[in-house]
């Protein structure tokens, strides 16, 4: 997908997000003596309305343009799963609150009491899910414009390699948290699914509404996944990438060019271009092993 159509997609879907969750704010707000739970998720949304104005606010004035595209294009859908989370409670709250105006009237907050805990609990899910995500995604973009900006000099920094490597161990120990997450979701699901025989009609409704809880955890988990693996790769590239053009090797010259006494050879991205030597220069380019005696190469005699 072009970058550019990422871009305005995700600014877009988290504009939409962020009016979602202010009106629902509003609402939870406008609601006088209502339970703490209520006001807990309260500042769950606060705190992914934020993130999302700093996601947004990042891709328009480019501080994310080093985030990989296709970290872009889900978080675009993590974004608008978090939405669609968002309206679905809204929904349920309406129904809820239907008989309080400026106070909550006491059948609303005995239905509250009674219903809104799970329906909290699979918010909230959601919500933290959304601000790991959005939370890597912002911390990893500030790391990769600062090693990109220090590789200009053609070296990255020490301190610049220490924060890349400090980020790599905090995503590959998400990787690990989601895994873990996976796993127990996707147990509650297979034992979900071998009940679904064994219930009556009036608990399918029920029934229903958990497995599709379920599924979109696994959903936001994958899409959590996905985007810390892609982030590990982008660090470890940054790390690993060397480019060089314009050398040239003269008749005495002796050129050498890339990594040298390796063994065995590192991962590593080398990008060449117009590297050149007269008939009697000689040069060494590329990831040269710690077995290769350069000393005797650079002193044998040019034929």
């Amino acid at each position: 997908m072009d970058p550019l159509s990422v871009i305005s997609g995700t600014i877009g879907i988290a504009g939409a997000a962020i009016q979602t969750i202010t009106v629902l704010v509003n609402e939870i707000s406008a609601i006088k003596n209502a339970p703490e739970n209520m006001k807990r998720v309260r500042s769950e949304l606060s705190v992914v309305e934020s993130l999302l104005r700093d996601i947004s606010q990042g891709l328009q004035d480019s501080r994310l343009s080093s985030i990989p595209n296709d970290v872009k294009s889900t978080l675009q859908k993590a974004i608008f799963s978090c939405k669609d989370a968002c309206d679905q409670f809204r929904a349920k709250l309406q129904k809820w609150t239907r008989h309080s105006g400026s106070k909550m009237d006491w059948r609303d907050r005995a239905r509250v009491g009674l219903f809104s805990e799970s329906a909290i609990q699979d918010l909230n899910s959601q919500l933290h899910i959304s601000i790991d995500i959005m939370g890597a995604v912002i911390g990893a973009g500030a790391v990769f414009s600062i090693s990109q900006a220090g590789k200009q000099s053609g070296r990255m920094p020490a301190e610049t390699r220490n924060k890349l490597q400090s980020m790599e161990s905090k995503l590959s120990q998400g990787i690990q948290d989601t895994d873990k997450r996976v796993r127990n979701v996707s147990m509650e699901l297979e034992s979900l699914s071998r009940s679904s025989q064994s219930r009556s009609e009036a608990d399918r409704q029920a029934w229903l509404e958990e497995f599709q809880k379920l599924q979109n955890q696994l959903t936001a988990l994958g899409q959590s996944r996905e985007i810390r693996k892609s982030l590990y790769g982008k660090s470890r590239h940054l790390q690993s990438v060397q480019k060089f053009s314009n050398i040239h090797s003269d008749e005495t010259g002796q050129l050498m060019v890339g990594i040298f006494g390796t063994d065995p050879n590192p991962r590593v991205y080398q990008d060449f271009r117009n590297i050149t030597a007269t008939r009697s220069g000689r040069g060494m380019i590329g990831v040269i092993g710690g077995h290769v005696d350069v000393n005797e190469f650079f002193s044998r005699k040019v034929e």
